[in-house]
């Protein structure tokens, strides 16, 4: 009975050991995986981090800029039909921009005949050079709610001038559905001066704006859905740099980053992976700069 009963508390001894050495082995195993996973976990996590950096940019955003675009710019929206002769209707157009740098954000409202304040959008662009180069991307107030009315989002360059010591912002641009990104029928063209009536200031200083120069870049086709072809031509050896950016100044693609000899070239731009809405095409041919606006269109 008693070499029995010591038999089994040896056995029972054994077992326990065996218990525990397979438990410490279990957990060494489950820590090396999670070691590996956690490894395996940060690794992929960093990969993404490094991946996601390819789409965040601020090469647009310029902390210094030479024009000042903020305040309650005032002036007319013209609307002319599809061939450009006839004026269909005008409009009071009011723009009230914020800006940092170089970056625009803000709203643009136009008034009807009464002086109603209709059709809020959302703006944002970026002053570069003497453009500012602009889209409306959000409907946030409406004054008419006519069935079946379509609001047009406006997209374009305007110039920046100086008219008898008034800054003026004016172009011709686009418009685009707001609900499906389509084109609007209506060719348009505006003026804004900026309002000074409530600045306790002087009226604007002179401003140095750049010499008008021919811009390299070409465009075709604008709008487009499915892909353009951006070209240029170079006189001499020079450091291109070609890339693309939406209005909010991510960099959607680099497509030139190099030195390039005298002739022409053309790039190619795919629509696809890309939202609807405006493009800067951006061209640096050695310390020159030039810039285009396209857009993709549904």
């Amino acid at each position: 009975m008693e070499l029995t009963r010591l038999g089994n508390v040896f056995l029972s001894f054994q077992f326990k050991i065996y218990r525990m050495r397979t438990f410490t082995r279990l957990f060494a195993l489950a820590g090396l995986v999670l070691f590996i996973g956690g490894n395996a976990i940060a690794q992929n996590h960093s990969q993404n981090q490094e991946q996601l950096k390819k789409y965040e940019s601020d090469e647009l955003y310029a902390s210094d800029c030479k024009h000042d675009v903020s305040g309650k710019w005032i002036g007319t929206e013209i609307q002319y039909d599809e061939t450009g002769s006839f004026i269909k209707v005008k409009f009071d157009i009011v723009f009230e921009f914020v800006q940092d740098g170089n970056k625009v954000t803000g709203t643009s409202y136009i008034k009807d005949k009464l002086a109603n304040d209709i059709g809020y959008m959302n703006i944002r662009g970026y002053v570069i050079g003497d453009k500012l180069h602009f889209e409306e991307y959000e409907l946030t107030g409406q004054q008419w709610e006519t069935p079946n009315r379509v609001w047009c989002f406006r997209t374009g360059e305007l110039d920046l001038t100086q008219i008898r010591r008034k800054m003026q912002l004016s172009g011709d641009y686009d418009a685009y559905a707001a609900y499906d990104y389509r084109p609007c029928r209506d060719y348009c063209h505006t003026v804004v001066q900026k309002d000074t009536k409530d600045s306790d200031g002087p009226e604007v200083a002179e401003f140095k704006f750049a010499e008008e120069k021919e811009n390299l870049i070409s465009v075709a086709p604008s709008p487009f859905r499915d892909q353009t072809t951006l070209s240029y031509t170079l006189d001499k050896d020079a450091k291109v740099q070609l890339d693309v950016f939406d209005l909010s100044g991510r960099k959607v693609v680099e497509l030139i980053n190099g030195n390039q000899t005298s002739g022409k070239y053309s790039q190619v731009f795919e629509a696809a992976g890309n939202p609807v809405g405006s493009y800067i095409v951006r061209l640096f041919v050695d310390d020159k700069l030039y810039t285009k606006q396209v857009v993709i269109m549904r």
